[in-house]
């Protein structure tokens, strides 16, 4: 079953309109039409930098961009509503709310809508997509995640690798991804690049309409401690771009869960050896992982009735 409606029996064609984009005047009516009939929050007036977001309220990318004040925002729970409500050409970005147990479904409508509107559209870990076939989603196995464009700057160069923990992706392909998942050599790049081994696109652009395709959910970025911050950033500032060509560049900022105390490049107080071995052992107390005497005896307790168990008929193992 295809979710989406589209597949290997779909149609390739656009919508038929070809007529240049409504008037402003248009867009407001069909707005409030809209949100008459689908009972939708009237909006105030936006500008037109305005993102248009479908996701929960507490998206990392959500909460990021929303607490800058140079960046106006709005959010809708489903991906038809922010589409219904977003003027012709504006950027809508439409997040994996059920990731990674549920992909993104978004309706053929919708899709051939935001086509009539010349909306950008970034959908993250997607169901399926007009003119392309989607796989199963899966969760690597060894993949590291590449970027493989030159296109995000100095901070996530060609082949340097991103750190997207957990990553569940959607099989989909691509002649020109940005990012893939792959088996490669290396602690940060790529060193042996990917000639010989198979990558899957995590971001890439879609062939036939303004559709930015990420396969798996990139804006948990804080949540699930993507990193480094540096290239995350660029990821970001690239995909902000995309949604609003001819904007200036928007460096996200965030504080990590997880973070190195001392920067690449920052110099080394005198101490920092000693506090960093300090720091190690710490790590062990507070994580509770010496045991008391008590403790020890409930562990050597528990481990002496698995092998009981695995002693059993019919018990292979423990």
């Amino acid at each position: 079953m295809d979710p989406g409606g589209y597949g290997r029996g779909a149609r390739k064609d656009l919508p038929m309109n070809r007529d240049q984009p409504k008037a402003p005047s248009q867009v407001r009516a069909g707005l409030l039409a809209s949100s008459l009939l689908l009972g939708m929050p009237l909006l105030a007036s936006t500008s037109p930098g305005t993102l248009f977001f479908s996701c929960r309220p507490d998206n990392d990318l959500f909460r990021v961009i929303s607490a800058r004040k140079e960046i106006q925002c709005v959010r809708f729970d489903l991906p038809r509503e922010a589409v219904h409500a977003a003027p012709a050409g504006a950027g809508v970005l439409v997040l994996a709310d059920g990731y990674p147990a549920t992909t993104t479904t978004v309706e053929p409508a919708v899709f051939d809508e935001a086509a009539a509107k010349q909306l950008r559209l970034f959908i993250e870990y997607p169901a399926a997509l007009p003119d392309l076939v989607a796989g199963t989603a899966r969760r690597t196995s060894l993949e590291n995640v590449v970027a493989t464009s030159g296109v995000f700057g100095p901070n996530l160069q060609e082949m340097q690798l991103l750190a997207v923990h957990d990553c569940h992706f959607v099989e989909l392909t691509s002649d020109r991804p940005l990012l893939v998942a792959a088996k490669v050599a290396g602690f940060d790049r790529a060193v042996y690049g990917l000639a010989d081994t198979k990558a899957y696109p995590i971001l890439f652009a879609h062939p036939t309409r303004d559709v930015l395709v990420s396969t798996t959910k990139l804006s948990q970025f804080i949540t699930a401690r993507y990193a480094p911050k540096d290239a995350m950033q660029a990821v970001w500032a690239y995909v902000l771009g995309w949604l609003q060509p001819g904007s200036a560049t928007r460096v996200l900022d965030w504080t990590p869960t997880v973070r190195p105390t001392f920067g690449r490049d920052e110099a080394l107080p005198v101490a920092a050896a000693r506090q960093a071995l300090i720091r190690g052992i710490d790590w062990h107390t507070k994580a509770r992982m010496l045991l008391s005497e008590a403790g020890a005896q409930e562990y050597k307790r528990l481990f002496a009735e698995k092998e009981d168990q695995s002693r059993q008929p019919g018990r292979s193992g423990p």
